[in-house]
């Protein structure tokens, strides 16, 4: 039976993908604090954006996905790219669409489009940026 050992790859998978989301997010919000009063608030978004990316990107690609191939490394970033702006739109959508349709907490639609995006970006990361040729 393969179901057990595919299993255990998809959970390790899981937590790797987990542990990189939150460190990547704490480099996000610490990036930004620290630059927001030196150059202010909207250059210290971009930067601490563009940071978070590329290290989500290096992390997600050689530690939560095990994807060392370089043979498609200019695909990858564009798929990853792609993949920014469509868990970005379900970020939005999914947070718009829980204060606007069923009145909930900022709190728990953040969290709701928190979680819709990260549900997406596992899964087209997993199946479609780095999974290979």
């Amino acid at each position: 039976m393969q179901t057990p050992r595919l299993d255990r790859k998809l959970i390790s998978e899981g937590l790797r993908f987990v542990a990189t989301g939150g460190s990547t997010y704490l480099v996000y919000i610490c990036v930004f604090y620290l630059l927001t009063f030196g150059i202010g608030e909207l250059s210290a978004l971009v930067i601490a954006y563009t940071t978070a990316a590329v290290l989500y990107f290096v992390i997600a690609k050689y530690f939560a996905f095990t994807s060392p191939s370089r043979d498609n490394l200019y695909v990858e970033i564009g798929k990853f790219m792609l993949l920014l702006c469509a868990t970005t739109t379900v970020n939005w959508l999914a947070f718009y669409c829980c204060r606007r349709f069923f009145s909930l907490d900022v709190s728990i639609a953040l969290f709701m489009g928190i979680l819709a995006s990260s549900a997406l970006s596992f899964i087209a990361m997993r199946m479609w940026v780095f999974a290979g040729k």
